[in-house]
């Protein structure tokens, strides 16, 4: 209930800000590669992701920027030959906010403290759900275009956390770094 509140006060301060500070939102799709083989040989190498960026002019060149992205990928385990096709679920979130720095209009670079959620679900009746949160970093490029009032962006970011390698139920080590690549679109006000 408290994150709830949090939330709230979070959304009505940054449509507050965005509306009346230069500011624009941006609506991205991405891919995550993930840098271990493990994620991969569970989940497969095609992770889409779906973020909402909000950035904040600050000066000419340089922003302050909040960004949330989800995705939802499905598997089959293949840790062990006991647990060899079973299904399972994993669901990535992932909230950065820092700074954005525009050396070479529209090319910018950015880096930020960032927070990833990860939940699993497994198809299993022995086997326990579980969450947990990772902190690291994102450090990334872009080039974004703006067309009066619309904007397309186009980026690449390398998110890495500190925690890089996590026990789950059977023991394994995943790497949860990786890149995001893709593009989007957005509103600037």
């Amino acid at each position: 209930m408290c994150i709830k509140i949090n939330i709230k006060k979070i959304l009505i301060f940054s449509f507050l800000f965005i509306t009346t500070s230069k500011a624009d939102v941006i609506v991205k799709y991405a891919n995550y590669f993930s840098l271990g083989s493990r994620y991969d040989d569970n989940y497969g190498k095609n992770n889409p992701m779906a973020i909402i960026d909000l950035n904040f002019r600050l000066t000419d060149k340089n922003y302050w920027y909040l960004s949330g992205g989800y995705s939802r990928n499905k598997g089959l385990l293949k840790n062990s030959e006991a647990l060899s096709n079973r299904t399972t679920r994993v669901d990535l979130g992932v909230l950065t906010t820092g700074w954005q720095y525009y050396f070479y209009k529209p090319i910018y670079l950015k880096i930020a403290p960032s927070l990833l959620l990860v939940h699993t679900k497994q198809k299993s009746t022995w086997l326990k759900d579980k969450h947990k949160f990772h902190f690291g970093g994102e450090f990334g490029l872009g080039f974004r275009r703006y067309f009066q009032t619309f904007a397309i962006d186009i980026f690449a970011s390398y998110l890495g956390y500190f925690t890089k390698t996590t026990k789950d139920q059977y023991h394994d080590k995943v790497d949860l770094s990786g890149f995001l690549v893709g593009l989007g679109i957005g509103y600037k006000f």
